[in-house]
């Protein structure tokens, strides 16, 4: 008979051999994926150390000043851009996304001293694959140098908070007021760094504060933090009142809702209006809806092909979390993401998942994916290529067949 200390034992050995998740665009300080990088942190993916001591951005804001922590990226406040979660280390790792859990993403002008969250997303962050994952620079935000940072907690598994930055700049802009100011925005959540604030297991946090623009998908259950982990304060009315650009399961036990203000391609079944959370410092059922994950999905999504932009339409994002707007540039080494692009190359016009050049079937189509996620996608269905605009990626791999327009599983 095996007993279950070793089972356990075992299952914590194997998830250690697996690699975690890590941010790919904008890529982050001392990165993998960063050409600014002067010594590699291999473990760029792993979580926070439990004490906090590595808190925050994994001690690499002391890249910031030198060569390797110049800025990666210049976003325009008041404008749509997007992140990007990778998994695929190195082939043929198989990446523990724990099931997901929630993200933020916000911005810190002090280097990391404080910092403001400009998105919440709760359930569903990252996916299997990592994701694409959009958000607004705040109209607000002011002009200089900034980090921007990647924040997750597991569904599944040990309680871990992970955390990667990335040097950017954030350039004037223009956009619609903002729900509130920049400065009122919400603190960054914390648990399970030793803060005496811990995330529930197997659930996806509901953030006491998540701010003005938040993604939830599915519905909360039960309490999914305790401990010393901030009062809980509603979201913006935009939130509450069940946006439209909201996408979720057909029945109504889940949704998911967006309270960013551009349209999205992608629209709810069945939108449901999401209640604000409860007062107080304890997390409690009456919060707004979360996330429900089952293995069968049955989404409708609306594709729209890209035409003329107007001045005022936010850029689009491919899902590897390439830019298609005119600021890209060509690539010249046969390599692509973050800003270079295959559009126009020598090469091909197509970027594989693993950031190469081509034209060939293991570039475009189902190339983009590894064996396993094949089933997924038709031969032909290439992003990059077809140069097609899709909302809430996310859910990309619960799709099993492409139709003229929708798709539907």
């Amino acid at each position: 008979m095996v007993s279950t200390t070793f089972i356990t034992a075992l299952v914590a050995l194997i998830a250690t051999a697996q690699a975690h998740m890590e941010l790919k665009w904008p890529p982050a300080l001392s990165g993998r994926y960063n050409g600014f990088t002067v010594k590699q942190d291999n473990d760029n993916h792993a979580p926070l150390s439990p004490d906090g001591s590595n808190f925050p951005c994994r001690s690499h804001l002391s890249d910031l000043g030198t060569a390797a922590g110049a800025s990666v990226v210049t976003w325009d406040a008041g404008s749509e851009y997007n992140f990007t979660i990778t998994g695929a280390i190195e082939a043929p790792t198989n990446p523990a996304f724990h099931n997901g859990g929630s993200c933020q993403a916000a911005l810190s002008y002090d280097e990391g001293k404080t910092w403001k969250v400009i998105h919440s997303y709760q359930g569903a962050c990252p996916t299997s694959t990592g994701g694409s994952f959009k958000f607004n620079v705040p109209s607000d935000a002011k002009a200089g140098a900034a980090v921007f940072a990647w924040l997750w907690w597991n569904h599944t598994g040990n309680r871990e908070m992970y955390m990667n930055c990335a040097s950017v700049t954030i350039a004037s802009g223009s956009g619609p007021e903002p729900a509130i100011p920049f400065a009122q925005r919400p603190d960054i959540f914390k648990a399970n760094i030793g803060n005496d604030c811990t995330t529930a297991d197997e659930t996806d946090v509901f953030f006491p504060n998540p701010g003005p623009d938040v993604t939830t998908v599915g519905t909360k259950k039960g309490n999914t933090y305790s401990g010393n982990c901030g009062s809980a304060t509603p979201a913006s009315p935009a939130d509450s009142a069940g946006p439209a650009d909201s996408t979720g399961p057909a029945d109504s036990s889940g949704s998911s809702s967006t309270s960013s203000s551009p349209t999205a391609s992608v629209q709810s079944l069945t939108p449901t209006a999401a209640p604000a959370p409860a007062q107080g410092n304890t997390d409690s059922d009456s919060s707004v809806n979360g996330r429900i994950l089952t293995s069968t999905i049955t989404v409708a999504v609306m594709i729209t092909a890209s035409s003329s932009a107007s001045a005022s339409a936010p850029p689009t994002y491919g899902p590897s979390g390439v830019p298609t707007s005119s600021a890209m540039t060509i690539s010249t080494n046969g390599e692509c993401g973050g800003t270079q692009t295959c559009m126009g190359s020598i090469y091909g016009n197509c970027c594989s998942k693993w950031g190469w050049c081509g034209s060939t079937a293991d570039y475009c189509g189902a190339g983009l994916h590894d064996a396993r996620d094949k089933e997924f996608l038709t031969d032909t269905f290439d992003f990059e290529c077809q140069n097609l605009q899709i909302d809430n990626l996310n859910i990309l791999s619960a799709l099993k067949t492409l139709g003229s327009g929708t798709f539907v599983t």
